[in-house]
């Protein structure tokens, strides 16, 4: 007579226990999660549903991180936003005191940012405050830094006046139009720069020696 226990029927494999984080790595799990979402399904169709999923996490979960949508829209906006920031004060640093090398540097950035990027700037800057009033605030923070960081690379050593802080806005606005230009053939990546350039140029009244 056999003494081995019968073997069990089999049955549905338990789905692995995800690994536990603490809070803080967890939240920044779901971030990285969400950017690499925003990619794929674009900024105005992403959901923390969509995100939890991805993450192998309950919904529960992310909506502990992050209270809702607009929350969520606040961190990747300031994420991508300090990813193309760093990579403009890494050229202009790496520029030293040439003044002029570090203009074009800085155009070339602007003009070669990937394609999500530029999608980015345009929704955010053109059409996402339509879509998401509640977002206002956070929108109008983060144009002001970008406008800030410019004028103190376009105009060192000076105060940023209203007129510079307008002039630089001004110049975004045709580097975004640039964009579609781009897109479409109608200017050449090097014609676009050399245009970065003139407008950037032509609002500095004293060019820095």
């Amino acid at each position: 007579m056999s003494t081995d226990s019968p073997t069990p029927p089999d049955g549905p494999e338990m789905p692995a226990k995800r690994p536990y984080l603490r809070s803080d790595a967890r939240r920044q799990q779901l971030l990285a999660v969400a950017l690499v979402l925003v990619d794929r399904v674009g900024l105005s169709r992403l959901t923390i549903s969509q995100v939890a999923q991805e993450a192998g996490v309950t919904r529960q979960t992310a909506y502990h991180h992050f209270n809702d949508m607009n929350d969520l829209f606040r961190e990747i906006l300031r994420a991508r936003f300090m990813t193309m920031q760093d990579s403009v004060a890494e050229a202009i640093e790496s520029s030293g005191d040439d003044y002029l090398s570090a203009v074009r540097r800085a155009a070339e950035i602007g003009i070669d940012l990937p394609l999500r990027d530029r999608q980015l700037l345009r929704y955010v800057f053109g059409g996402l405050e339509a879509d998401r009033p509640e977002l206002k605030a956070t929108l109008h923070e983060l144009r002001g830094l970008l406008i800030l960081r410019w004028c103190q690379f376009v105009y060192p050593n000076k105060m940023a006046t209203l007129m510079n802080r307008a002039t630089i806005w001004a110049v975004m606005n045709a580097l975004f139009g640039l964009y579609d230009l781009l897109d479409t053939g109608e200017v050449t990546r090097d014609d676009a720069v050399e245009i970065v350039m003139a407008l950037t140029l032509n609002a500095v009244e004293d060019l820095p020696r």
